[in-house]
């Protein structure tokens, strides 16, 4: 998957939705696709951010998981 870069200028694009720079003449991510591409797209973008979201709910546990693992810890040990 692509790192995105933060893009200072930007504008959304009407079509697809996305950020792109203000310099651009059109949208680099939709221009030349057809209308069901754009929805494709759309939805495989959508799905993306979704399950970035799950990740980070799942790290999120892991992580209270480990905090009260080492609580446990530390007041068993005392």
């Amino acid at each position: 998957m692509q790192v995105p870069i933060r893009i200072r200028f930007s504008r959304k694009c009407k079509r697809c939705g996305l950020r792109y720079p203000e310099k651009e003449p059109v949208c680099p991510h939709c221009d030349g696709l057809t209308d069901e591409q754009v929805r494709k797209f759309k939805l495989r973008h959508s799905n993306e951010l979704a399950g970035n979201a799950n990740m980070g709910r799942l790290l999120l546990y892991v992580a209270g998981l480990l905090l009260v693992g080492m609580v446990i810890f530390m007041l068993n040990k005392s």
